[in-house]
């Protein structure tokens, strides 16, 4: 299976460019309901909102998501990953904890580097 490190690399440059808008704890975090499943734009909308997203959250701003979309398998799904050890820090190896952005980006690191088998 074949990793999508673009998307990876731009979760990663969003994670760095904008950390406080980074938390494992949620697909995304925000009071407008809908946010995740509008446009392109999103993102803008997201950050000047407030709004906090994981890994797998960041990976489907801007996606047309219904509400009730299993975000962690569309997520597997736009990285070509067969596996939830990205989106879940219940498997992070513990050399990635405690989860903070930058422990975030060193994850997606090796998980690009591992092919997505870790």
């Amino acid at each position: 299976m074949t990793i999508n490190v673009e998307k990876l690399r731009e979760v990663q440059e969003n994670i760095r460019n904008h950390p406080k808008h980074f938390d494992m704890g949620y697909w995304y975090l925000n009071e407008i309901k809908g946010l995740i499943s509008e446009t392109p734009e999103s993102k803008e909308k997201m950050l000047e909102c407030g709004t906090a997203a994981c890994i797998a959250g960041w990976l489907c701003i801007g996606e047309n998501l219904s509400d009730g979309t299993d975000i962690a398998a569309r997520a597997k799904e736009i990285v070509g990953c067969d596996t939830y050890f990205l989106f879940n820090d219940y498997f992070w190896p513990e050399q990635f904890l405690p989860v903070t952005p930058e422990s975030a980006i060193a994850r997606i690191d090796h998980f690009i580097a591992t092919e997505g088998r870790e």
